[in-house]
């Protein structure tokens, strides 16, 4: 089966890797910013500011990919952006996020200025861009700004990440950030020895009646991997996460299956178990609801949220 390199993770078995050493990764990520520790106040903002974020971002996003969003739609955007930007409570934010989010602010006030006269209709919009366009001033100082915004938002971006803040502030998701997207990954039960997460998989799998499968690695002396000589040489020898709930074997595709995955594979699990992993689910609602179904015959199935790497898909 094919794989996605994106920035899935390779990595060593629970046997002989040190549980204290971050996961290797295969491509080499870009540096972390410090983070900053929050006091309670500021960690309260924090959390305010990225749901009003997240919820500008849908709205950008949908905006964008809808049916209605035209050419002189685009245009609208500074000018709407503009005035939801301006909703945002930066009361309480640490300087670390408040002051790239009041220069990112400015641009985008700045390009709702220049586009304020756009007509409401489409064709009078198009027709008032085209002149707009033809004055070189004007469209000096608008593409000034847009190289300007891009900048600013990196910098929003990247500062607010180191405030846990940094997927959410991503409005135009223009940064590597974007590609990350949360998954609830619905654990049968942590073992410390494969033989006995693969036990608990087969018989859950057996019992639901779903298919039970390695994803095509093998178990051995070097642990949970894909053989040496295997047809995707970039993870040949190595561990990779499962990331999704569809599999492939021969002509059938299966769009649910239980397997057995490494907990180091996903951030922020502890690592150094064996995991039976039943789905990788879009919800909590979703994963809720199977671990209900799998309970009477794993007693500690339980849901974990991961931040998982979805680059190679979007």
């Amino acid at each position: 089966m094919a794989l996605c390199l994106g920035g899935l993770r390779a990595q060593s078995s629970p046997e002989e890797s040190d549980p204290g050493q971050a996961a290797e990764v295969v491509e080499e990520a870009a540096e972390e910013p410090e983070k900053v520790v929050l006091t309670e106040a500021e960690a309260k903002a924090v959390e305010l500011y990225k749901e009003q974020m997240m919820a500008i971002r849908t709205w950008l996003e949908e905006w964008v990919h809808s049916a209605h969003a035209s050419e002189a739609s685009a245009y609208r955007i500074p000018v709407l952006l503009s005035e939801k930007l301006g909703k945002v409570t930066t009361e309480g934010l640490p300087a670390k996020i408040s002051e790239p989010f009041a220069a990112l602010k400015k641009n985008i006030d700045s390009q709702a200025e220049l586009n304020k006269d756009l007509p409401e209709d489409d064709a009078e919009a198009m027709e008032w861009m085209a002149n707009q366009l033809t004055d070189e001033k004007w469209t000096a100082r608008n593409e000034n700004l847009r190289a300007e915004q891009s900048e600013l938002q990196n910098n929003l971006v990247y500062a607010a990440d180191a405030c846990g803040a940094g997927l959410e502030s991503d409005l135009f998701q223009s940064t590597e950030l974007s590609m990350y997207e949360d998954r609830w990954v619905v654990i049968l039960g942590t073992h410390k020895k494969f033989e006995d997460a693969k036990a608990e998989a087969m018989k859950v799998a057996e019992a639901i009646q779903v298919h039970f499968t390695l994803r095509d690695m093998i178990f051995d002396s070097k642990g949970l991997r894909y053989p040496d000589d295997f047809e995707d040489e970039v993870f040949a020898g190595q561990y990779v996460q499962r990331s999704n709930n569809y599999w492939s074997e021969g002509d059938e595709t299966m769009e649910s299956f239980i397997s057995v995955e490494m907990s180091s594979g996903y951030e922020g699990f502890e690592p150094g178990h064996y995991m039976g992993v039943a789905s990788i689910a879009e919800s909590p609602e979703d994963a809720a609801k199977l671990v209900e179904q799998v309970k009477e015959h794993a007693p500690g199935a339980h849901v974990k949220k991961a931040l998982m790497y979805f680059g190679c898909s979007r």
